[in-house]
């Protein structure tokens, strides 16, 4: 049986990698990013709108607000990530090459 490699508990480099530069670092910077980005967006208000793309108002004015199905397994997945990804993020400039 394959050994299971999942996340399992907080990862904790054994130096400050914030101001390192390398391919994979740019990656997870990037992907950290977009989760950051990602929760922004998915907080925004989420107004209905019917079948040909027109919002959708109650019976006294106000347009109707919705929010997916899985808005809060999707918020945790995201803080997750975050949170997991914040040991790489870039805390300055690159350091120069001795």
């Amino acid at each position: 049986m394959a050994e299971d490699l999942r996340y399992t508990e907080p990862y904790r480099p054994m130096r400050d990698r914030g101001r390192e530069t390398s391919d994979a670092l740019v990656a997870v910077r990037t992907v950290l990013s977009r989760a950051e980005t990602a929760l922004q967006e998915i907080d925004r208000p989420n107004y209905t709108r019917d079948e040909q793309g027109n919002p959708v108002f109650d019976s006294n004015g106000f347009r109707i607000l919705s929010q997916d199905e899985d808005y809060d397994e999707m918020r945790a997945a995201l803080e997750h990530v975050v949170e997991s990804l914040e040991w790489w993020r870039r805390t300055g400039r690159p350091r120069r090459p001795s």
